[in-house]
């Protein structure tokens, strides 16, 4: 990130304000994140004068409206040094967006792979923040909120014996990306590498543990003249059987399945 007419870099290499760093911040709040947007970005210290203006700014940095506040925090969040908003949280700069002090040590989050949903789970799980209202206040979509909880309910789990129960416990997360929630796991507990192999092994033997893994569709059964709940129930059955036996994922087997499950679902 470059140098703006605010901001400039010394020639020692630091980030400092152009002119008298408190009314730089006092104008314009959110020149606090643009600030360690550019330290962050840039891989660069700031000037320790600048800084201290810039933490004294943050409780007006926490009135701005928070969705304003998501394209610097998640560029900071992503760069190579995600680790420097711990200062502005510390300074309760983001707690109008949910996230309040005290900071917990940041550091960890370089280790975790510069993915959105990655970052942001291991961000707020070292704060201990409540996961829907900073996604809310920050004017992110409800996909994310998902998938954040979805990573909670598999992190929570802990990390998978075998390839059964790894399949029984992602079956319910049709497409999503469990070696990036186990890549971030690893960052809390190192034992998820365990669980990231094991995911590895499901994809190359190609066993079926999603709904679109079944040999016969959805459409199939609703082809058999099955409602459209009671044809969901009965893939949901079907999925059950084919993660505990493979070799059941066969489209007439499971359409004689379907048949008899209809009858007693």
């Amino acid at each position: 990130m470059q140098p703006t007419d605010v901001f400039e870099i010394t020639p020692a290499g630091l980030v400092k304000c152009v002119g008298d760093p408190c009314a730089v911040f006092a104008a314009q709040p959110l020149r606090v994140l643009e600030f360690v947007r550019l330290c962050a970005c840039s891989g660069r210290d700031a000037q320790w004068d600048s800084f201290l203006a810039a933490m004294e700014a943050c409780p007006q940095l926490a009135a701005v409206y928070p969705a304003g506040l998501r394209g610097d925090l998640q560029a900071i969040l992503l760069s190579d040094c995600p680790q420097a908003l711990a200062p502005v949280l510390e300074h309760g700069g983001l707690a109008g967006a949910g996230l309040r002090p005290p900071a917990p040590c940041l550091h960890p989050l370089a280790r975790v792979p510069a993915t959105l949903l990655g970052r942001w789970w291991a961000l707020l799980t070292f704060c201990r923040a409540d996961k829907k209202e900073v996604v809310q206040k920050l004017g992110y979509t409800n996909r994310l909120l998902e998938d954040l909880g979805r990573m909670d309910t598999l992190y929570r789990g802990g990390v998978p014996g075998d390839l059964p129960e790894l399949k029984r416990r992602v079956k319910a997360m049709e497409d999503f990306d469990v070696d990036q929630a186990a890549r971030a796991f690893e960052t809390l507990d190192p034992a998820w590498s365990r669980g990231r192999e094991l995911w590895q092994q499901l994809l190359e033997k190609g066993e079926p543990f999603w709904p679109k893994h079944l040999a016969a569709p959805l459409s199939s059964l609703l082809a058999l003249g099955m409602p459209l709940r009671l044809a969901q129930k009965v893939q949901a059955a079907l999925l059950d059987a084919v993660v505990e036996k493979p070799e059941l994922n066969q489209y007439q087997l499971l359409l004689d399945m379907a048949d008899g499950l209809a009858r007693v679902l």
